[in-house]
């Protein structure tokens, strides 16, 4: 597949190439912590998790303690509107706060009265859920607005039109609020943990009173069709839509893909089988997952390449691609005409390129991959 990008649009078109998926790199951030969330933006990575630990990286392999009063067990991690935004404070504790930061470095906690075990963000809202029969939305994740619902919520699902919310009932909304009972859960025991939305479909793990774990898939939550059964049991952590397919993560190592939610493909069987991952995210063209003892592991590049421009101490060009393509950057002053800068074989994922001389300060700058 030929995948394209400008200025930090990403257009696809074309052939395929070998999945990158089967490669990931483990690290730690350095204590012995449960990690909960993990999310990638402005630059940086970022991963919490109890005692109140938040872990901030420029690449998810080295990581530094950042700067915060959390002290609790903090549940989930998201980034939208230029900002990162978790929620602090398990069943267990007698406080709950809304964590809020612009670097992942510097934090401000706002009080709450009520827990949240779960936090995403999608179509310029933040939408928290509680499994205490409220969702509650905010634009700027210091300021939200509560709605009660009739069962609780955990379980949350973004697409281009449609909010859902479920646990042991599905919840819609067209907006972000005003949400209105949809659906009954599809098995008397089972309630709805994580879900993500991606190829038209909602994909969400649902666990049964039982401890066993089902897959549920819907074009729009009226009803829900059973996945397939895994070939090797196992408690699932989270999931997440990553570029053009479902990834999830879970206990004894477990990381499984799936375009849409169905036909799932196990990576790198019996390589993490000591670790227990509780989440995951996709950032800057990687996939990342968190767990128990401070455990992070990073994939390789997947996706379309991602390049980035800076200007210190002079104009060049930081291009990450997948591996062992061929990377071609070009330039162009009117959007219509590009002359090639350079070409290489990708070989490191990440490639600085020095010494342009555009002749003009308006120049675009494109990298594609063959």
């Amino acid at each position: 597949m030929q995948k394209l990008l400008i200025a930090g649009i990403s257009l696809v078109a074309g052939f395929s190439f070998a999945d990158p998926l089967d490669h990931w790199t483990r690290t730690n951030v350095g204590a012995p912590v449960i990690l909960r969330g993990v999310a990638y933006g402005n630059g940086r990575w970022v991963t919490v998790g109890d005692n109140g630990s938040i872990f901030y990286s420029s690449n998810a392999l080295s990581w530094s303690r950042a700067q915060s009063s959390a002290v609790g067990s903090i549940r989930a991690l998201t980034f939208g509107n230029g900002r990162f935004v978790a929620v602090e404070g398990a069943n267990y504790e007698n406080f709950h706060m809304f964590l809020t930061s612009n670097d992942g470095t510097h934090w401000v906690r706002t009080p709450s009265d009520l827990r949240f075990e779960n936090v995403v963000f999608g179509r310029g809202l933040f939408i928290a859920a509680n499994p205490d029969y409220v969702i509650a939305t905010s634009t700027d994740g210091t300021d939200w607005r509560f709605e009660g619902v009739q069962s609780g919520a955990m379980a949350i699902g973004v697409s281009d039109s449609l909010f859902l919310s479920a646990w042991y009932a599905t919840y819609a909304s067209s907006t972000g609020t005003n949400w209105t009972f949809l659906a009954p859960p599809p098995n008397a025991y089972s309630a709805f943990a994580r879900m993500a939305y991606g190829n038209g479909t909602f994909f969400a793990l649902a666990v049964r009173a039982s401890s066993t774990e089902v897959c549920y898939t819907t074009v729009d939550g009226s009803q829900w069709t059973p996945g397939e059964t895994f070939p090797r049991g196992f408690n699932w952590g989270d999931v997440v839509f990553a570029h053009d397919t479902f990834a999830i993560a879970g206990d004894t190592g477990a990381i499984y893909t799936s375009t849409m939610g169905t036909n799932w493909v196990e990576r790198v069987p019996g390589q993490f089988y000591t670790d227990r991952f509780a989440t995951l995210t996709y950032g800057n063209g990687r996939l990342a997952a968190v767990g128990g003892d401070g455990i992070v592991i990073v994939s390789d590049h997947y996706g379309p390449p991602v390049l980035k421009i800076s200007k210190t101490p002079d104009l060049r060009l930081n291009v990450s691609a997948e591996k062992d393509k061929l990377c071609i950057v070009e330039q162009s002053e009117d959007l219509l005409h590009w002359s090639e800068v350079t070409r290489y074989t990708n070989s490191a994922e990440t490639v600085e390129i020095t010494a342009l001389s555009p002749t003009n300060a308006a120049a675009v700058f494109r990298v594609r991959t063959d």
